[in-house]
């Protein structure tokens, strides 16, 4: 989950970086599913809403299939994107902290080496 930028052009560029990102991580990983979306915070009313009615439902199709869904917050700015988070799912089962993704999927970490991570994050981190 990302932050997100305002227009829609912009958006579909975050969203195809987004896209490497995840196909790099489903082919080094476990994982049920990896999915990714920004959540346009800045944008207008009907673009925000219609972010968070996306992500609300991607977490639960996720439960009711039976499964855990894990946010990960692609830029985490603390104080910013993880409180709108909580907001967004109010009320949803989901593991969201740092901590808990860690713990319960603590491999995540590892399904990089270390110039596949450089590389994607040169990627991601152009589109802040």
């Amino acid at each position: 989950m990302a932050h997100g930028p305002v227009s829609d052009e912009e958006n579909k560029l975050w969203l195809n970086d987004m896209s490497l990102l995840a196909a790099q991580m489903k082919r080094s990983s476990r994982y049920a599913g990896i999915e990714y979306l920004t959540v346009r915070d800045d944008a207008d009313d009907k673009v925000r809403n219609a972010a968070t009615k996306e992500l609300r439902d991607r977490v639960q199709a996720v439960v009711r299939n039976g499964q855990t869904a894990l946010i990960v917050p692609l830029l985490l700015s603390y104080g910013g994107i993880e409180d709108g988070m909580k907001e967004r799912l109010k009320g949803l089962n989901y593991c969201g902290s740092i901590n808990e993704a860690v713990s319960a999927f603590g491999d995540l970490l590892r399904i990089h080496d270390t110039a596949e991570s450089e590389r994607a994050g040169s990627v991601v981190a152009g589109r802040h």
